[in-house]
């Protein structure tokens, strides 16, 4: 790289990758402007890199932040500047200049079975990686506290050392996370006893949290305010057509958060008018794409998806243009719900979901045919919609006794 003045500028030992990496964030869709920020960047950590007589082989996370934290002490600070080696390294990865970080090994007894039950929920359970991740979670939180931990291993748990942690948590907690960790619980020791580390059925120990699933409604808003909740999505627009096109799988097909989040482009058919989801533990099923559905996706992608390798549908605004995740899509039905002036007890995705039950019940379909487009498992899940047929509900009341009814 050559000055204004004709003088060749030393590059450091980074100079070869700058400009795979600078194709890199093109490809990401950032600006030309971050682009150049970001190889100058790369290019002052190479020479800090040369300066160390380190090898590229021994880059890490270390030296990067290393670099920051002096470049900083220079008053030398930008915002993005920790996210933009974090991608350069990834880069480095993908190249195979700098190797991919090793997992450090289990230290103990309790690490080693996290890292079997893990592996154990991917391949012989087949579970989302984010319902890997959280059960994974909750069983770290119950080993490592200090009444489990004393144990030193799974084999030496009585009923006892679970029960009283189960009365500290549900005491500190919610309700619902604390079914939430009966059931990772359950699974953890089920894991145990066939992998034989524990001889008793440690998962019967687990005490149940009480759940009156039958005592409430679907949470949901009414029939008629889901058009409120559509129209507050600007098409006019590129973040107002995505939004729009996200609700309308939410409203119309009863698509969950995360099979949202999964939908690829090989996944729409056009021709067929079809898409494919795949949902729970890897269910893939084919619906119909209505036509105001297939409008709002179609008017999105042509119009405003960038191309780019991602095969994700519904991408970030902004760079990395990456796939959004459940997060966003949550966040997408909270604001607009909150714009059209709805106060309903959930604001999640779920929201819409129960709003197309209750409206296909009004719209009297059975509870069999809302199943279906849902994609229910056991029909006892659809079921809790049969309360919101109040009519149906009074032809088979019964008299109160002493009622003189």
């Amino acid at each position: 790289m050559r000055r204004r003045d004709g003088r060749t500028l030393p590059i450091g030992a980074l100079g070869a990758h700058l400009g795979t990496f600078a194709s890199a964030l093109a490809g990401g869709g950032y600006s030309h402007e971050r682009i150049r920020q970001a190889v100058n960047l790369g290019r002052q950590f190479g020479k800090w890199v040369d300066r160390r007589d380190r090898s590229l082989q021994d880059l890490a996370e270390a030296d990067a932040v290393a670099f920051l934290r002096r470049r900083w002490t220079r008053r030398h600070r930008g915002c993005g500047d920790r996210s933009a080696l974090q991608l350069l390294l990834e880069c480095l990865r993908n190249e195979g200049v700098v190797p991919r970080p090793v997992a450090p090994a289990p230290t103990n007894e309790f690490d080693r079975l996290q890292h079997s039950y893990a592996d154990y929920l991917r391949q012989e359970r087949a579970l989302a990686e984010p319902t890997v991740t959280s059960y994974v979670w909750l069983v770290r939180r119950f080993l490592r506290s200090r009444y489990i931990w004393r144990r030193g291993s799974p084999s030496a748990l009585r009923p006892a050392d679970i029960q009283a942690f189960m009365l500290r948590y549900v005491a500190a907690g919610s309700r619902s996370g604390a079914k939430l960790m009966v059931t990772a619980l359950r699974s953890f020791f089920r894991f145990l006893r066939f992998r034989g580390e524990i001889q008793v059925d440690l998962a019967t120990c687990v005490p149940s949290v009480p759940s009156w699933r039958a005592t409430t409604l679907p949470k949901s808003i009414p029939v008629e305010e889901v058009g409120l909740v559509l129209r507050t999505c600007d098409r006019r627009t590129a973040k107002g057509r995505r939004d729009y096109a996200v609700l309308l799988l939410l409203a119309r097909l009863g698509l969950r958060c995360r099979e949202v989040v999964g939908l690829k482009l090989d996944d729409l058919d056009w021709e067929q008018g079809e898409l494919v989801v795949t949902g729970k533990r890897g269910r893939v099923d084919r619906l119909p794409i209505p036509s105001e559905v297939g409008h709002a996706l179609a008017a999105y992608i042509r119009r405003d998806r960038p191309v780019c390798s991602t095969r994700s549908v519904f991408l970030r605004l902004r760079a990395p243009r990456r796939g959004i995740g459940s997060g966003a899509v949550t966040t997408i039905v909270m604001r607009a719900v909150r714009h059209a002036g709805l106060r309903p007890p959930q604001t999640g995705a779920y929201l819409l979901r129960h709003w197309l039950a209750t409206n296909m019940l009004c719209q009297g379909a059975s509870l069999g045919e809302i199943g279906e487009l849902l994609r229910h498992r056991a029909p006892t899940t659809t079921q809790i919609y049969a309360k919101h047929d109040l009519d149906g509900l009074r032809m088979v009341a019964q008299p109160w006794p002493g009622g003189g009814g």
